[in-house]
Order: C-alpha cells, then structure tokens, then sequence
C-alpha cells in the first residue's frame, strides 16, 4: 500500500495547486497493488483536506488500518479507518495527537507496539520539539512519550526505519530547511 494525497479537484491539472485553489481540497487515498507493484488499485478517497496531508498508515492488531493525516492549521492529526484492506476509509476525525501541521512518521513493531515520530507541538508552524512516542494498545493511548530533539529552530520531515532487531529507530530530519540530521534513537522497553 503506497498513501497518497491528490490536488487533481480543478480541470486544469498544469496549473499549480498553489495557484488553482486545489491546494485547499485536496484528497487522500491509498494506491494497493497485491502483484508487487505491477498493476495498482486506487482506493476511495476522503477529505477535502486543506494543505498538505502526509499522510501515513499503519495496522492495528485486529485487522483494521489507520491513516493519519497531516492537518495543517488545526493543531493535531486526522485519522481515517479502513476495516476492508485500505479499499475504502472512514472520513477523517480529529485526533487528540497535537501537531503543528508537519510531517510525522508512523512504525509498528512485532509485537504490536506502535511508534509514532512527530512534533507534539499544536501551534502551527512551530515545528520543534521532536518527538518519539509508543503506544501498546493500538493508539488508544500513549504510554510511552519522549522529546527526542528540542533545540532552536525547524526540526520537520522525519523519516526512516526501525533496525531489524526493534531496539532502535533510524530516522533523518530535516533542520531549518538547510541541514539533513541523523538520529538513532532507542525504542522504550
């Protein structure tokens, strides 16, 4: 499953999003391929969803997916469902996950534990601190929260993996839209 978010809602497709209006109705969706990558599935679309959506997905454990979505100027994240595969999904609700209208990235390990990297900061455009938090029961709630970075300046645009051995997350930001950070962080046991 790829997540994807589309500005394809005004006729002329050459225009920028920016200069059509697109970029405020924007819609998310994901693409499905069960041949790896060969041929693709689109799914239902939800939204309108003003600005950019990132959005990212994740299983639950029994079966169910969980699309979170960027939402610029509302001070946390929106969260969709899919109880059919990714094929169809829920309209976004807001969620109690405080986020400024950035980037986040979302792992879930073996044992179910999901780990959410973001910033937990609701005032838009204030993209500091960084964070890691795990939660074992399926994102009802959070047991586990850590600032990860927090000196001056932009941390935004986290993204990477988690080893082999789920001891550490991997992951790049990006500072001040000028330096690429590298981070190692310890997952919480």
């Amino acid at each position: 499953m790829l997540p994807y978010q589309s500005y394809d809602t005004m006729p002329d497709p050459s225009v920028s999003p920016l200069a059509d209006g697109s970029f405020k109705s924007a819609v998310n969706g994901v693409l499905i391929s069960s041949d790896e990558g060969q041929t693709w599935e689109k799914s239902t679309e939800i939204g309108p969803t003003a600005g950019w959506a990132e959005n990212n997905l994740v299983g639950l454990r029994d079966g169910r997916l969980v699309m979170l979505i960027r939402a610029d100027r509302s001070g946390s994240l929106k969260r969709a469902e899919s109880a059919d595969r990714g094929r169809t999904w829920s309209s976004p609700v807001a969620t109690d996950i405080p986020n400024p209208g950035t980037k986040f990235r979302l792992h879930r390990l073996s044992t179910g534990r999901i780990i959410l990297i973001h910033n937990p900061n609701p005032k838009p455009g204030v993209r500091n601190p960084l964070a890691l938090w795990a939660s074992d029961d399926d994102m009802h709630t959070w047991s586990h929260k850590r600032t990860l970075i927090d000196f001056p300046g932009q941390l935004q645009y986290p993204d990477g993996f988690v080893d082999a051995e789920e001891a550490y997350v991997h992951f790049a930001f990006d500072y001040n839209r000028h330096d690429l950070i590298y981070v190692g962080a310890r997952l919480p046991t």
